[in-house]
């Protein structure tokens, strides 16, 4: 940090000590994670420090701003987001690195997502995905920066891609850290909730990958999607007896357990089942459905950490915003919805590009197409998705350009 500015001095430390520890998204994508991968490129890099300094301010505006306060940080956040930018692309004779630019992707994509111009925050996003996957190496021996790098836009990706019915950005999952060079897993069971977390992570690349990349050939029971979906769905059982086995190992032990995240995968479990049981269903119309009062159940369970007043009101990690929108699909009774609809509005949060806000009037506004006719689909399209009637409306780059062709 240069010294002699107080202002940046202050949202420089507060990215530091207060935002990485709220930006955690899996267990390895953790506070640690963003230390190592920002901090150094943060002293080196002057568009890293600009973009820095910008999310560190946007941060704090929208983190108080039901507080009355008479001054804007507006100024200041655009004259160092401009700065950024200008860095990144003012010397075309010795451009940043790749991995300065992918940094400063990322970091524009929360920086977007906080002021709200979630449009501009996914063009960032599917830009770094883009360098990501157009990207030929100088050499192929494994480099830990690249893969990390890759890592962070996979899972932001797929958090905001989770409901698109098509891939919105291009895959990146080859680039990622091999699973050798990873902690072995034991057979049988998880070492602890951080390992049945990431395990359970991994369902949403698997049903991703079979509902974007394969042919939907499901009246041929050998196809690839078929068989895939099997092997999805003993994954979601075997997944279950192993947790149990593990919660059952730490209640006994001396440590504390951490309650909230056994409750979270416990929810996050049950969400899977119904997916696995209405998709595996012989029936093609058949739909899994939550009767009210087991609905009510869960949303009970929900509410404990959806009003925990300790859970910071912006976050990477989409699993309570996507449960209660689940819900709301799951189980048609009115009073149940109008619950769902009131827990949103209730708590101000955000999940990167999910605002519980929105997604409330959104959801309220789908009840009252429903009950004149003018919406029929089970599935409301929140999006991203090129459909203007979507929640979030966003045409990936090629599909612009044959658009505009």
């Amino acid at each position: 940090m240069l010294p002699g500015d107080t202002l940046e001095s202050n949202y420089y430390i507060y990215f530091f000590s207060d935002i990485i520890s709220q930006l955690e998204i899996t267990p390895y994508l953790n506070r640690e994670f963003w230390n190592r991968n920002i901090l150094v490129p943060s002293q080196s890099s002057e568009c890293v420090r600009h973009a820095v300094l910008a999310l560190g301010a946007t941060h704090w505006q929208y983190s108080a701003r039901n507080q009355l306060s008479s001054v804007s940080l507006d100024p200041f956040i655009l004259r160092h987001y401009n700065e950024a930018i200008s860095k990144l692309t003012s010397n075309q004779e010795s451009p940043p690195d790749m991995s300065t630019v992918l940094t400063c992707c990322i970091l524009f994509v929360i920086l977007e997502s906080l002021r709200g111009d979630f449009g501009e925050a996914i063009r960032h996003l599917e830009s770094g995905t883009r360098i990501l996957t157009n990207h030929i190496p100088k050499t192929y021996l494994p480099n830990r920066d690249f893969q990390e790098l890759a890592a962070i836009f996979h899972a932001i990706a797929s958090q905001v891609a989770i409901f698109s019915p098509e891939r919105v950005f291009p895959d990146v999952t080859h680039l990622l850290m091999p699973a050798a060079k990873k902690q072995k897993r034991i057979e049988g069971e998880f070492r602890n909730l951080d390992e049945a977390e990431d395990v359970m992570n991994k369902f949403d690349d698997m049903v991703n990958h079979i509902s974007w990349d394969l042919d939907q050939e499901w009246e041929n029971e050998e196809s690839e999607c078929n068989m895939q979906w099997s092997i999805l769905r003993e994954n979601v059982q075997t997944w279950q007896c192993q947790f149990e086995i593990l919660v059952k190992k730490l209640s006994a032990g001396k440590e504390p357990i951490d309650s909230e995240k056994v409750l979270n995968l416990r929810i996050q479990h049950k969400l899977w089942e119904l997916l696995i049981e209405e998709e595996s269903a012989v029936d093609e119309d058949a739909e899994a459905h939550l009767d009210p009062a087991e609905c009510n159940i869960l949303l009970d369970q929900l509410e404990k950490l959806w009003c925990n007043p300790t859970r910071p009101r912006f976050g990477l990690k989409i699993d309570l915003t996507a449960a209660l929108f689940q819900l709301y699909v799951y189980c048609t009774d009115e009073s149940v919805r109008h619950r769902i609809v009131f827990m949103l509005r209730a708590q101000s949060r955000r999940e990167i590009i999910w605002d519980s806000g929105q997604l409330a009037d959104f959801l309220e506004n789908d009840m009252v197409l429903r009950s004149v006719g003018l919406q029929t689909e089970r599935w409301p399209e929140i999006g991203p998705s090129a459909n203007d009637g979507a929640l979030l409306v966003f045409r990936p780059k090629g599909s612009r350009e044959s658009s505009e062709s």
